[in-house]
C-alpha cells in the first residue's frame, strides 16, 4: 500500500495557506476516497504517526477544546471517535518564522509556534489577579493584548491572526517577509507585556501615594516611612477601632521590607490580591476617611513623637536592656498593673519633658 499520496493530503489539507481547524472525520473520509482509497482502521494510526512527526507545529482539539499536551488516551478515543476531535496546522516559513523565532528567544523556548503559544498563555496565567480582572492601565496596548488571549479560541490564530489584528497589522501568512511590520508587532507587544508585568505595583504604588495625601505626609518611599514611625509610635496609645488595626498592619508591612499591601488592604476591608476596578474606584474615599481619623488622632499626640536619628537608635536599645533587667526584679514583688501604671506614668513625664524642649 503507498501511502505517500494520502501523507501528501494531511500535509497540504492541515498546512494551508489559511489557519483553520479541520474537523477529522472528513479529513479521514478524504483519505477514504478515491482516488486514495485508504482502508477503515488505518486512518487514525496514519494521523497519530503524521502528528507525532510535526507536533510543534500542530494544534489538536476535542469539541472545540485545544489539546495543549494531548496523552495516549485521547489518541486511542481518536480511533474510535474521529468527529470528536479537530487538527489546523501553522508553518513557520517567512514572517511567521521570523515572529517564532524571535519570540521563542524571548521566552526561552524551542522555536516552535505551539510552545511559543504555550509559552505567552502561561505569561497570562502568572499575572495577579487584580491584573486579570482590570480593564484600567496606562497604556492601552496591555488591555489589548490581555484580551486577546483571554478571548482567543485558537491558539494557532492568535499568533498568526489575532494579535496582529490588535496591534492594527494585516495576519501574517507563510512566505511573506514584512521586515517593517515584525518591528512594529515586536514594539507593541514588548509595551503590552510590560503594562501587564507592571500594573499591579502601579496600583499599588498609587494607592500607597493616595493614603499618604489623605494624611498629609509626602508621596513615594519616604513618606511611607514617615508613616511606618509615626505609627509604630500612636498604636500603643491609642485604642480607636479604626486606627488599631491600621497601625498593626502598617507595623506587618514593614516588616516585609516596607510592603504597604497590608495596610492598603486593610483601608480597602478587602485583600489588594482580590481588588478589582470597582475597589480602585472607591479607595480614594476610604483613604480619606482614614486619613482624617489619623490626623485628629496626630493632632492630639503628635507633638510628644520623637524621631530618633541612628545614634539613638542604638542608645534605646541599651536603654531598653537596662530597663528589662530591672523590670524582671519589680515583678518579684509587685503585681503586672502596677508596673504597667508606673511605666505610664513616668513615660507622660518624659514626654512632657520633650514637648518642653521642642516649645523652648
Amino acid at each position: 500500500m503507498n501511502l505517500a499520496p494520502c501523507w501528501a493530503v494531511l500535509e497540504e489539507t492541515i498546512f494551508s495557506p489559511e489557519v483553520e481547524q479541520i474537523p477529522l472525520d472528513l479529513l479521514f473520509n478524504k483519505l477514504a476516497q478515491d482516488p486514495y482509497g485508504l482502508p477503515q482502521g488505518i486512518h487514525p494510526i496514519l494521523f497519530t504517526a503524521f502528528y507525532i512527526l510535526n507536533k510543534n507545529d500542530l494544534f489538536l482539539y476535542r469539541d472545540n477544546t485545544f489539546l495543549p499536551d494531548p496523552q495516549m488516551a485521547q489518541f486511542d478515543l481518536l480511533q474510535k471517535r474521529p468527529e470528536l476531535f479537530s487538527v489546523s496546522g501553522a508553518r513557520t516559513e517567512g514572517i511567521r518564522k521570523a515572529v517564532v523565532g524571535r519570540l521563542a528567544e524571548g521566552l526561552n523556548q524551542p522555536p516552535k509556534t505551539a510552545s511559543v503559544v504555550r509559552a505567552l498563555f502561561k505569561i497570562l496565567h502568572s499575572l495577579p489577579q487584580i491584573t486579570l480582572k482590570s480593564s484600567r492601565f496606562d497604556n492601552e496596548l496591555g488591555l489589548k493584548f490581555k484580551d486577546c488571549l483571554v478571548q482567543a479560541q485558537y491558539p494557532e490564530a492568535l499568533l498568526f491572526n489575532d494579535l496582529p489584528a490588535c496591534y492594527g497589522l494585516p495576519p501574517f501568512k507563510e512566505n511573506q517577509e514584512r521586515a517593517e511590520d515584525i518591528q512594529i508587532f515586536f514594539e507593541y507587544l514588548n509595551q503590552s507585556l510590560s503594562s501587564l508585568q507592571h500594573h499591579a505595583d502601579a496600583v499599588l504604588n498609587q494607592a500607597r501615594d493616595t493614603l499618604l495625601e489623605k494624611c498629609d505626609l509626602p508621596k513615594g518611599e519616604e513618606g511611607w516611612l514617615t508613616l511606618e514611625q509615626r505609627a509604630a509610635w500612636l498604636d500603643p496609645r491609642t485604642t480607636n477601632d479604626a486606627l488599631t488595626p491600621f497601625f498593626r498592619c502598617i507595623g506587618n508591612g514593614a516588616l516585609d521590607y516596607h510592603n504597604p499591601k497590608s495596610a492598603i488592604s486593610c483601608v480597602a476591608g478587602r485583600p489588594f490580591a482580590q481588588w478589582t476596578d470597582m475597589d480602585i474606584e472607591r479607595f480614594p474615599g476610604l483613604a480619606e476617611g482614614m486619613g482624617e481619623q489619623y490626623k485628629v488622632l496626630w493632632a492630639t499626640l503628635g507633638q510628644a513623637f520623637i524621631s530618633l536619628t541612628p545614634e539613638e537608635q542604638k542608645q534605646k536599645k541599651q536603654v531598653t536592656l537596662r530597663l528589662e533587667s530591672q523590670l524582671e526584679e519589680f515583678t518579684k514583688d509587685h503585681s503586672p498593673n502596677a508596673i504597667a501604671a508606673a511605666l505610664r506614668e513616668l513615660l507622660s513625664k518624659v514626654e512632657s519633658n520633650v514637648s518642653a524642649g521642642k516649645s523652648s
